[in-house]
């Protein structure tokens, strides 16, 4: 007897050991599956600098130092010129940068301000003269912004302009509006942030609706006809509305694409805050004749915050946003069943605006079709068993009681 308890003891440690082993490798796979899942999601936002160095008299210069220096975060890259004179930085992340280049025997070159927009694709070639390398040659100018590289039709809302443009409905993609070619349907409360509907309305480049691709972050927003998700317009860089999106990465859409690309965190401490208030001693009359008192109230409020975990290295920025929006609905009336109506009978229930012999006609159905019951009303078998056991209501003095 205790051979066999002990054999059915072990039996049972082999088997609870073997499901714990097995949990920890389903565990495992849905991690792996779910972090592979995500990177397979994304689509990358992150754009490409790259041009060709020359001497005066036209000729490349192969092995010349290049130095990208992102100018709000401080991290720097450096790459060399090619044999024909080329150099590239792929990958690069949205934001303002200056490009340095320098190399024995030549001045060193320097451009600044060159804002690179979410997949942009520019190009800033330099021109080195013979000179002391310790003697530097600044440009003046912007970069170009033509992109050589694409045909792709697209238009980019810079952060300047998203910051200072009002937005009635607090949501991001309303500022693809912006261009020409986007048309916003006139459902207007549906582009508020809570709700899911408006983004994907919007027509572009004479495009249906629900047919665009929807992006934060190179991340694909878009459920179906609706959002997902909806930044607050503080924590958006830039907006990019591309027309033709021929590239596959955007295929998750028929027509065109709406990017938006988020703010991040600096070297400096810096943040923003904010509050909305709407009161009725505030607001219009929304009746001037009657003088009827505007009974809306909203609130909204939120802020931003941006700063440096390691300097040059490791940052974090976070956004927050609230409303509390109470409005005044229409008066509704509706009616409670009587003490007769409660026991199935209806035989004193008359319709509404009617003849007082009208009676509200009283129906069930059953295998063997509808049926009208004698004297308007409901044998017992008909009653369900959750209205009769339902707690009752009162009426008294038009309050309605439980």
């Amino acid at each position: 007897m205790s051979l066999l308890a002990s054999c059915r003891t072990g039996l049972l440690t082999n088997l609870v050991d073997c499901c714990r082993a097995t949990g920890k490798i389903v565990t495992g796979a849905l991690i792996f599956l779910t972090f592979f899942a995500l990177v397979l999601s994304a689509q990358d936002y992150r754009g490409r600098i790259q041009g060709t160095v020359r001497d005066t008299s036209d000729a490349v210069i192969a092995g010349a130092a290049v130095t990208l220096h992102n100018v709000n975060t401080g991290i720097s890259t450096v790459r060399n010129t090619n044999e024909t004179g080329h150099y590239i930085f792929d990958l690069v992340e949205p934001g303002v940068y200056s490009v340095t280049v320098e190399t024995a025997g030549f001045t060193k070159f320097v451009q600044p301000n060159v804002p690179l927009a979410a997949r942009g694709d520019i190009t800033v070639d330099a021109t080195l003269r013979a000179g002391d390398v310790r003697e530097t040659v600044t440009v003046a100018a912007e970069a170009s912004q033509v992109q050589f590289t694409t045909s792709k039709l697209e238009t980019t809302v810079e952060s300047q302009i998203a910051k200072d443009v009002p937005q009635l409905y607090r949501s991001p993609f309303v500022l693809a509006t912006l261009d020409p070619s986007v048309l916003k349907d006139d459902t207007n409360s549906e582009y508020n942030p809570f709700n899911s509907w408006g983004p994907g309305r919007m027509s572009v480049g004479g495009g249906a609706n629900f047919s665009n691709d929807l992006q934060v972050d190179g991340a694909r927003v878009g459920v179906s006809v609706k959002t997902g998700y909806v930044p607050t317009p503080d924590m958006v860089q830039e907006v990019n509305v591309s027309q033709n999106t021929v590239d596959a990465e955007f295929g998750h859409g028929s027509g065109s694409a709406i990017s938006i690309v988020t703010k991040g965190g600096t070297n400096q401490i810096h943040g923003s805050a904010y509050y909305y208030g709407r009161y009725p001693w505030g607001d219009a009359v929304s009746d001037r004749m009657f003088r009827t008192v505007n009974l809306d109230r909203q609130q909204m409020y939120g802020g931003t915050f941006g700063h440096r975990i390691l300097k040059n290295r490791l940052f974090n920025f976070v956004s927050y946003e609230e409303w509390t929006w109470a409005q005044a609905a229409a008066p509704y009336t509706a009616t409670l069943p009587t003490d007769l109506e409660r026991q199935g009978n209806f035989s004193q229930s008359i319709w509404r605006g009617r003849d007082e012999h009208d009676l509200r006609p009283v129906v069930h159905r059953d295998l063997g079709g509808w049926k009208h019951h004698h004297a308007n009303a409901l044998p017992g078998q008909c009653h369900s068993r959750f209205a009769a056991g339902s707690r009752r209501h009162e009426v008294h003095g038009g309050t309605l009681e439980t």
